[in-house]
């Protein structure tokens, strides 16, 4: 038969596991507690960084419109700028076609000037070599392998 622990033991051992029960759920409520602040505490930060980086891709958006604002702008100001221009051009020239158009004027047929008979002599041998030269061409070029 099994021997009965003596009565303060047995009176202590259930106040001790009153006590250890609770101290056991409390360290279990504080390590879950624990966690979960670590859990929230990386949760935190991750949303911290992702509005970090919501707050940079904003700012980033806000520049990228200012940007095509401007070129926008500046494109409008070009586009209106041509406008003026063609529309100057075009009134120059509607100007212009109503002015009276110039008188011709005949040419004068130059004058027969000294001939120098060695540049004559030189300008006929050149045709001939010329002459010369189409012959050969058609003659060797279609023997040529």
């Amino acid at each position: 038969m099994a021997k009965k622990p003596s009565s303060a033991a047995y009176q202590h051992t259930p106040a001790a596991y009153r006590l250890l029960v609770p101290a056991a759920m409390l360290v279990l409520v504080f390590a879950l507690t624990s966690q979960q602040k670590v859990v929230a505490a990386r949760a935190d930060a991750d949303t911290l960084k992702e509005v970090g980086q919501r707050e940079t891709a904003a700012h980033e958006l806000q520049l990228a419109h200012e940007i095509v604002e401007k070129a926008r702008s500046k494109a409008a100001a070009a586009k209106t700028e041509l406008e003026d221009f063609i529309a100057r051009h075009f009134e120059e020239h509607r100007l212009r076609g109503a002015a009276p158009l110039p008188k011709f004027r005949e040419s004068r047929p130059a004058r027969k000037g000294v001939v120098n008979p060695q540049w004559e002599q030189i300008d006929k041998q050149l045709t001939e070599l010329k002459t010369h030269r189409e012959d050969l061409l058609g003659r060797l070029t279609p023997a040529h392998p």
